[in-house]
């Protein structure tokens, strides 16, 4: 899962990456529909990531991002 969270004044966003075990990319991006900070932000990409990974029955995940703060926990 690769994942990372955007915010600005105009808005924040969020975007995920699942890579297959044969190499494929599944992306999804999204925009937050509500105000947040840029670490609420970077949550919400992982938050969607893990998701998806279920979603997709993925047994087995690396994650790789670059919020210290979210890798470290």
């Amino acid at each position: 899962i690769h994942f990372d969270g955007s915010f600005t004044f105009h808005g924040s966003g969020a975007g995920v990456v699942l890579i297959t075990p044969s190499g494929d990319p599944i992306p999804q991006a999204f925009r937050l529909a509500f105000p947040c900070t840029n670490n609420i932000a970077e949550y919400e990409a992982l938050i969607a990531g893990m998701k998806l990974a279920i979603k997709w029955n993925i047994q087995h995940v690396k994650v790789v991002g670059d919020s210290q703060l979210i890798i470290k926990q």
